[in-house]
């Protein structure tokens, strides 16, 4: 935590990465460092809210501001172009700043299956 490196757990399902993001959270928190754990799915649809309200960068503020971020099951559900732009918001505030643990069902190679725009694919 202290370089503020990101870490990304893929495996098929079961294999344990929602168990180590979370006993890392669990850490993280018991040396008080706020932590949130979300999945992808809800932290796109509170940031899609937040965008709809005008209150996006308020709420980027608030998921930037937690020492851990663990955002949870990424390629479990397809992303459309507006979810990919809105998370890729969110990462580049934290990036650098604090990290992110996300995990995934999928590995990088397959991640452009995941998201619907081919040029927001190579991003990741």
């Amino acid at each position: 935590m202290e370089q503020k490196e990101n870490i990304l757990f893929y495996g098929t399902p079961g294999t344990g990465k929602t168990h180590l993001a979370t006993a890392i959270g669990i850490e993280a928190a018991k040396k008080r460092r706020i932590t949130y754990f979300i999945t992808c799915h809800d932290l796109i649809q509170t940031l899609r809210k937040a965008y709809d309200e005008n209150r996006l960068e308020r709420r980027l503020k608030h998921f930037a501001k937690y020492k851990l971020l663990i955002i949870d099951e990424i390629g479990y559900l397809p992303v459309d172009k507006t979810g990919v732009n809105l998370l890729f918001l969110l990462i580049a505030k934290r990036y650098e700043h604090n990290p992110t643990i996300i995990t995934s069902n999928q590995s990088l190679s397959k991640w452009g299956e995941v998201f619907s725009d081919p040029m927001l694919r190579m991003l990741y």
